[in-house]
């Protein structure tokens, strides 16, 4: 199963359509926004309601799933949080819940189909973000996972021995 590919992605200040394009080549057809909050005060092109409803218009399927996004953090933490890593606080914790794993399961039955899945959440650079968990869990399950950062920016992630 290692050559298959389940890929990561953060919509940043992109443009949707610069998102979907980026998306596209990489042919990625099925984009699964795990953020625990499916909204950006700073960029609402990627918001919940815009996403369901744009995003299937560049031939491609979205989907928002919660339970790979944890708990929303407190108003205290959002407020002086600075990237998503500082908000995912108690995410590993998170990771060992029924609705994680369940959450996970789909995924890599979605990829498992045939599905070229990726994982979005806000963060342009990976490590700055819960989805770089959440692709440690993804490559112990036997996947190859790549963070998507640009056309030239591809990157492979690395094998993390701590986690099974």
């Amino acid at each position: 199963m290692s050559s298959q590919i389940i890929y990561t992605v953060g919509h940043s200040t992109r443009l949707r359509s610069e998102l979907a394009s980026l998306l596209k080549h990489y042919n990625v057809d099925t984009l699964i926004d795990i953020r625990a909050i499916p909204y950006s005060r700073y960029n609402p092109q990627f918001n919940l309601e815009t996403m369901i409803t744009e995003f299937p218009k560049n031939g491609m399927t979205y989907e928002h799933l919660s339970s790979l996004g944890g708990e929303p953090p407190s108003r205290e933490v959002m407020a002086q949080a600075k990237s998503c890593s500082e908000r995912s606080r108690g995410f590993a914790t998170h990771m060992e819940s029924e609705d994680f794993k369940r959450g996970l399961q789909y995924v890599l039955s979605l990829a498992a189909s045939g599905k070229s899945v990726a994982l979005m959440c806000g963060e342009l650079r990976p490590e700055h973000c819960h989805r770089f968990q959440v692709a440690d869990v993804v490559q112990a399950n036997g996947w190859d996972v790549q963070h998507i950062v640009s056309e030239t920016d591809l990157r492979h992630h690395p094998a993390n021995l701590f986690t099974y």
